[in-house]
């Protein structure tokens, strides 16, 4: 094990007071961002990067910042777009480690590692080397990912740190056998009409049947029709639920709540527009709720449920310059009441089994240079805003 690079190779330092920031690229530019905007530090000014440096590195130790819902931790190490608890304190990502060059790519990027971060010592290591462009999948503490060695592609899965590894091979010709996001293990697609005849369907976790919807003649048809949960076992029969199959849209598995989110945001997205998430139990209970409109819904968006309400991320970036979050970050939406946690363009967030605490990787678009890194949000912790 590793311990992961605290910063990334172009940046060198960076204020984690979210209302000023001076970031140093690895050309050696200097720059201020605050509620001006972005200014260049002159190059007469350069010997100040030293104390900077000191005065940075105090900052980031005695400095945490807190929001009115909980409290931020931005652990610095550089991250990808997902994110998974493995328990109520660890969290698996895949980042990079910028002190190595991947071998692999023409450019010899940093080299794609996936991490585990450690909220008891503040720390991550290296799980494992992995291919930049290639997938990561978690679920319900099983693990699935590829790495490369010797020119070959390889297959990891099983418990994570007990994973079994396989070389992989192109598949058959006409297969429909492919990974099944949300248990992250291959299924054989062919059967579906075995198991519930005339219907497709996305299985769910073992024993928990398949979220699903009728064969129909035409598009038009299917996207009028209902979805079902289709129940596991013989003798049972498709329920159908109040969600259209235009409604249909991402659907995940929510540890906390040991049950299925499906999430739907309109496809033409503007402020006025409103989310909803369906939680499917696996009963065949569903519940809704409605994501208030507002500027934060132009952009995409994703939806997961935590201890203290629904968290949101949105990706509705501002049109002022290319450092402007607009209205992009992660929110808390509570009894029809929306607060933002962290501004930033956002990954896809990760809620730990107890509810409590909040992953993801945000670029903080604080300046030239900056890249997303994990951030960890505690619900369960409160605070204040930064400067009260």
């Amino acid at each position: 094990m590793v311990e992961a690079p605290r910063r990334d190779d172009l940046v060198v330092a960076n204020s984690v007071d979210t209302r000023w920031v001076v970031t140093e690229t690895a050309s050696g530019s200097i720059y201020w961002t605050g509620k001006q905007g972005v200014k260049r530090i002159p190059t007469a000014a350069w010997p100040i990067r030293w104390v900077l440096r000191a005065l940075f590195a105090l900052v980031a130790i005695a400095y945490l910042p807190v929001v009115g819902a909980g409290q931020v931790t931005d652990t610095g190490v550089r991250a990808r777009k997902e994110a998974y608890w493995i328990n109520n304190d660890q969290v698996l990502f895949p980042g990079f480690d910028a002190t190595r060059a991947d071998a692999a790519t023409i450019s010899r990027s940093p080299q794609s590692v996936l991490y585990i971060w450690d909220e008891r010592t503040r720390k991550a290591t290296a799980h494992a080397d992995i291919p930049e462009s290639d997938y990561v999948c978690y679920s319900n503490g099983y693990i699935s990912y590829a790495v490369r060695k010797d020119g070959k592609r390889y297959i990891r899965e099983g418990k994570v740190g007990a994973e079994t590894e396989r070389e992989w091979s192109q598949p058959a010709a006409r297969s429909k056998v492919d990974r099944n996001e949300i248990g992250c293990r291959d299924f054989d697609y062919s059967t579906a009409d075995k198991i519930y005849p005339g219907f497709l369907f996305v299985p769910l976790l073992d024993g928990d049947g398949y979220y699903g919807w009728q064969k129909q003649e035409s598009n038009v048809e299917a996207l009028k029709s209902p979805m079902f949960y289709l129940a596991a076992g013989k003798g049972k029969k498709p329920v159908p639920l109040p969600i259209l199959g235009a409604d249909k849209d991402r659907i995940s598995y929510s540890e906390y709540l040991r049950a299925y989110v499906i999430e739907y945001t309109p496809s033409h997205r503007k402020a006025d527009s409103v989310g909803k998430v369906w939680i499917l139990y696996p009963t065949g209970k569903v519940t809704e709720s409605v994501i208030p409109a507002g500027p934060w819904m132009r952009g995409s968006m994703a939806y997961v449920p935590a201890k203290e309400g629904m968290i949101m991320s949105s990706r509705a970036l501002g049109l002022k310059s290319r450092f402007d979050p607009g209205h992009a970050g992660l929110y808390l939406v509570r009894e029809q009441k929306v607060e933002q946690l962290v501004s930033g363009f956002p990954g896809r967030p990760a809620v730990s089994p107890n509810g409590c605490k909040v992953a993801a990787a945000i670029n903080l678009m604080t300046g030239p240079g900056v890249r997303a890194t994990l951030q960890i949000v505690d619900l369960c912790k409160k605070g204040k805003k930064n400067g009260d």
